[in-house]
């Protein structure tokens, strides 16, 4: 595994879809690990409540909830990932809500390719821990 790590002037005009596409996996791997360590449920009832927190709704909610607390870069950042177009989208979500999660992931891949540690996990603190 390397240890890349972006410039931020570079990562912001990044694809804002590839910022997403890691910032998906890096989110679901975070909320997996959260969930681990604050339960005790089995594997089955980990994925249930992982969904709560990784649907393409729950995204949206998301990021409409934090948008008040991003920098004005975080922003123009989502508002771009929001309003790139999109081939397809989840089949069980609007196309408004999966534009929503996809600015959320393009942010959050943003601040993770940028080794931003403490961004995140503030971000994270604030959606993970504050449901």
């Amino acid at each position: 595994m390397t240890n890349m790590k972006l410039d931020p002037k570079s990562a912001l005009w990044t694809d804002p879809l590839v910022l997403a596409w890691i910032g998906d996996a890096y989110f679901t791997l975070a909320v997996r690990e959260w969930l681990v360590s604050h339960s005790e449920a089995g594997s089955g009832a980990l994925h249930a409540k992982m969904k709560s927190y990784i649907s393409a709704a729950a995204q949206a909610r998301t990021w409409e909830r934090i948008c008040d607390f991003l920098t004005d870069e975080e922003k123009d950042l989502g508002r771009r990932a929001r309003n790139r177009h999109n081939t397809s989208w989840a089949k069980n979500s609007s196309l408004a809500d999966y534009k929503k999660a996809t600015a959320l992931e393009a942010v959050l891949g943003y601040l993770y390719l940028t080794k931003n540690a403490q961004r995140l996990n503030d971000l994270l603190s604030m959606i993970i821990h504050r449901r």
